[in-house]
């Protein structure tokens, strides 16, 4: 049986966006968080991956562990040691 050495990273963000007296609620459906999502999240999921596929040592298989995937991102990161 092969040795097997594990840690962990984690990487949170906790988004907010703050707004005038003027604002009048959630009724927007939340339009900040929405441009967030569309713009924001794709390029640093993009980044992410570049940066870790970059090098070739490195095995990254996106995991799904039932949460869902628009809050959440988890990824397996394996050293390949020969």
């Amino acid at each position: 049986m092969a040795y097997r050495e594990e840690r962990e990273l984690v990487i949170r963000l906790h988004l907010s966006a703050e707004f005038g007296e003027e604002y009048a609620g959630e009724d927007d459906g939340f339009v900040w968080h929405r441009e967030f999502d569309e713009q924001v999240r794709p390029a640093l999921v993009r980044e992410l991956l570049r940066v870790l596929t970059a090098d070739e040592r490195y095995r990254i298989t996106p995991i799904n562990r039932g949460l869902d995937s628009h809050e959440e991102l988890e990824l397996k990161v394996e050293r390949i040691v020969e």
